[in-house]
């Protein structure tokens, strides 16, 4: 019985063996205080009313001991419902995380594509030495939309490199549209020095027209250099991104 109650003890807590050790002090000042009142006045200490009077400070003690003990185990229900919710709101910013990386890659792999059916093709056909193809590419609108308005799960990665593969992709093909731009104002500058030409065949005009044509040529070299890289970039980068997205759907459902 002793060995019961001493293990019991040892379970609570520092309070809680306080609020006993009050229950069961109280107790004893029962009993020190009401034998002799009991002997004074003449009750028998085995009379109803002493142990009445007993039983209403153990009672006392008991309830104050419950109290605690009741406290406690809402203390840790509340503790329990705390870590859970913690787990819910870190799951719930992993799944939109998840589906931000995911639509990030999505338009990556898209405008790739698409970059590859149109432009991307052209480059790739053209060879150094060859005359330039004198297309004027329609490259005004804006190509990264989900990109632009992702910085915080952009700066949420990470993996430092994943992170600096993807914003250097973005910033090739930022760049690549740019080259774009400027070889489109090359090539209308030579029609316009074609033009010149039919107008007044000169060999001045034509100078111009032959000035603009090397300048074409020259920068479809760079063109190409800059197409090269921006695949071999956006490539690696759709592959990391894939990479990434497994990685934190795992972590999700280890968690549950």
């Amino acid at each position: 019985m002793i060995r019961q109650v001493s293990r019991i003890i040892l379970r609570l807590s520092l309070e809680q063996r306080l609020c006993a050790a009050l229950a069961f002090a109280a107790g004893l000042l029962g009993l020190v205080v009401l034998v002799p009142y009991s002997l004074w006045n003449a009750i028998e200490p085995k009379s109803e009313t002493f142990w009445g009077l007993i039983g209403a400070l153990i009672g006392g003690g008991a309830t104050i001991l419950g109290t605690a003990l009741q406290g406690k185990h809402d203390r840790s229900l509340a503790t329990q419902q705390s870590q859970q919710d913690g787990l819910n709101a870190e799951k719930s910013e992993r799944q939109s995380f998840i589906k931000t990386i995911h639509a990030i890659k999505s338009e990556l792999e898209i405008v790739q594509q698409r970059y590859m059916a149109t432009m991307g093709a052209v480059v790739t056909s053209f060879r150094e030495g060859q005359a330039p193809p004198k297309h004027v590419f329609p490259v005004s609108m804006d190509y990264f939309p989900i990109y632009k308005n992702s910085v915080d799960a952009i700066g949420a990665i990470q993996d430092d490199v994943v992170r600096e593969s993807l914003i250097r992709t973005y910033t090739l093909a930022c760049g690549i549209i740019d080259s774009f731009r400027l070889n489109n104002s090359l090539i209308e500058r030579y029609e316009d020095s074609d033009k010149e030409v039919a107008r007044l065949d000169t060999p001045s005009t034509r100078e111009i027209r032959r000035r603009c044509e090397l300048d074409i040529a020259a920068y479809w070299v760079n063109i190409q250099e800059s197409h090269s890289t921006l695949i071999a970039s956006s490539t690696e980068t759709i592959r990391l991104l894939n990479c990434l997205l497994r990685h934190e759907r795992a972590v999700i459902e280890h968690a549950l």
